[in-house]
């Protein structure tokens, strides 16, 4: 997947679309083998999986993802084929729960790139 930097407006968007869930959206994870490069990423407790967030992030990131204007409507279809264009997250297990994560997608304000 090729880098993407979300607006800090898209980042409050899919954290609208997620706030009636009790898990917790980052705009500067670093996960393990990332050397300090942050990413977009979403913690949740064990037993929830990432599809709320992998939807949240292909409705607010289809139009950019598939070329459409951004007053263009977002269906099923376009978020379902949004989602195949990200792909499956990352994740890294933390005991009582996870963070999925996409390496690729950081948020404006919050970049970090990678320490050798």
């Amino acid at each position: 997947m090729a880098k993407i930097l979300l607006s800090e407006a898209q980042f409050q968007k899919i954290s609208m679309l997620l706030i009636d869930l009790d898990e917790r959206l980052s705009p500067e994870y670093s996960g393990r083998g990332m050397y300090g490069a942050s990413c977009l990423s979403y913690s949740v407790d064990r037993g929830v999986g990432p599809a709320d967030f992998q939807m949240a992030l292909a409705e607010v990131l289809a139009p950019q993802l598939l070329g459409l204007n951004e007053n263009d409507e977002v269906g099923l279809d376009e978020v379902k084929e949004a989602m195949a264009e990200l792909g499956p997250p990352s994740s890294d297990s933390m005991g009582l729960g996870s963070v999925y994560y996409y390496r690729g997608i950081q948020v404006e304000g919050h970049e970090r790139e990678a320490r050798f």
